[in-house]
């Protein structure tokens, strides 16, 4: 999967762990430059790396979704921002950083989804104990989803949303 419309964010690149590199992305003040940049920029880093397809994940604009390149754009949101009339194809960001009642909202969707599942040891950490410095971060910016503990007693985000009814052939789960 990819993000076009960051991709030329100079605060993506990591090395010194997931927290702190979220909390440059959360801080970045993106401008409509940025975004086109990113996106304008998406076909030629494609082609350099060897890639034909791609899932584009974007909050209203990707390369996918401008015919740049081959694909299929995921509309991702955060919280409680689901779309209405719900697109065909939808990213819930991640099993953490969606709302409790959103989920609830999208028990038995049947179009195409994509979902973050543990990108990180940190996310793994809320999965399995629902703490941790994520869990931290997530609190300061007021993501407090009530079913976290539901995560953890399901035995982490897979099951989560298998129980939603959420998986099937149409289901990308990201990181897993």
């Amino acid at each position: 999967h990819t993000h076009s419309e960051w991709n030329s964010a100079q605060c993506l690149a990591r090395g010194d762990g997931y927290v702190p590199w979220l909390r440059r992305v959360l801080e970045t003040v993106r401008t409509p430059g940025d975004t086109e940049a990113g996106i304008s920029s998406t076909p030629c880093l494609m082609a350099e790396a060897g890639i034909a397809y791609i899932g584009d994940f974007g909050a209203t604009d990707s390369a996918v979704a401008r015919g740049l390149v081959a694909g299929r754009h995921y509309h991702e949101f955060l919280r409680s921002g689901c779309p209405s009339p719900t697109p065909a194809s939808l990213a819930p960001h991640a099993v953490h950083t969606i709302n409790t009642e959103t989920w609830e909202a999208l028990r038995g969707y049947d179009g195409f989804l994509a979902v973050h599942v543990g990108e990180s040891e940190e996310e793994m950490r809320i999965y399995s104990h629902g703490d941790g410095p994520l869990a931290e971060l997530l609190l300061e910016r007021d993501f407090s989803p009530r079913h976290i503990a539901t995560l953890v007693a399901d035995g982490g985000p897979v099951h989560f949303l298998d129980r939603l009814g959420l998986l099937g052939p149409r289901t990308l789960l990201v990181h897993a």
